[in-house]
């Protein structure tokens, strides 16, 4: 008999915490078939969770990417509902059954967000309103933080309500709608959840933050490896997504701001980087995304790794 939903975990470099994540879906009443795909990770995951009978696993031989594998493991998958899932999260009791049982009772078309939590059982949030190049425009002088144009009051996240879009963390959605819009767009490595969002509501779909199923997220762990290519792909994602769903010239005007704010943090973290590691981090992560912004902007170069 098929499961009732088919649970796709990507991971890189995650294992521990991937495993416990895999067991808060173990200890669900839930009918789950889950999916492992993993993006050729050097900490011992292949060889331990590949090992697991009780899941699918696909072993990638490079990074892929977020958006490429979650793809790849919903076409490994078969159940109706689809829940895409961040190895570093974990289910807390009854999570699961809460979120399909508020399913069967929405509209066929539907995209559905948990409330997320910190690792200390605080209140993360997970909807934003729709992207605007003025959030670009605010981060790159700093100012994103104290206008907060695109997040929501925090007394939003305790009801249910319908935002711009919900965090890539834990999306709950029927297989038709992935059959609809094709799933994530693989030239995306962050704003793949804004882009998905877009695309669904194109089709007719929901976009429904649902604050009583909740999940543990332990954000960022994934992210932490590879700082170059996380804060790139956070850059020039955006400006793919402008240019995709906003036009050329909205993405050109945004890319002014890219600039600027990449050179700009070039000189901070390198000014700063005597005084900690992880500002040189940081300074060598934006001097590795500069000549991928150009890349992209002059050959319109859409690698994500």
């Amino acid at each position: 008999m098929r499961a009732e939903v088919s649970i796709v975990i990507v991971s890189y470099n995650v294992k521990d915490l991937l495993l416990k994540c895999l067991e808060s879906i173990r200890r669900e009443d839930v009918d789950a078939e889950v999916i492992v795909v993993d993006n050729n990770s050097t900490d011992g995951t292949q060889e331990v969770i590949g090992k697991d009978l009780g899941i699918t696993f696909v072993g990638n031989s490079g990074n892929k990417g977020f958006s490429y594998a979650n793809n790849q493991g919903i076409d490994a998958s078969s159940a109706s509902q689809i829940l895409l899932l961040n190895p570093d999260t974990e289910v807390k009791p009854g999570a699961l059954r809460t979120l399909l049982d508020f399913a069967k009772a929405q509209p066929k078309l539907s995209v559905i967000g948990p409330q997320l939590l910190n690792t200390d059982g605080s209140l993360q949030p997970s909807a934003w309103k729709k992207p605007s190049p003025w959030d670009m425009v605010l981060e790159s002088v700093f100012l994103n933080k104290l206008f907060g144009i695109s997040e929501y009051d925090p007394e939003e996240f305790q009801k249910q309500f319908e935002p711009g879009m919900l965090s890539g963390a834990a999306l709950l959605f029927p297989r038709e709608l992935y059959l609809r819009t094709g799933g994530l767009d693989a030239e995306l490595f962050w704003m793949e959840d804004a882009d998905f969002a877009t695309r669904a509501r194109k089709e007719g779909a929901k976009i429904i933050y649902f604050p009583s199923a909740q999940i543990i997220h332990h954000s960022g762990q994934s992210s932490k490896k590879n700082q170059s290519v996380v804060i790139s792909n956070q850059l020039l994602s955006k400006l793919k997504y402008y240019r995709k769903h906003q036009g050329l010239f909205v993405m050109l005007l945004a890319a002014v701001f890219c600039f600027f704010h990449i050179v700009s943090r070039i000189i901070l973290f390198g000014l700063l980087s005597p005084f900690g590691s992880n500002f040189l981090v940081k300074a060598k992560a934006y001097l590795y995304a500069l000549p991928r912004f150009f890349s992209y902007i002059f050959t319109n170069n859409r690698r994500v790794t």
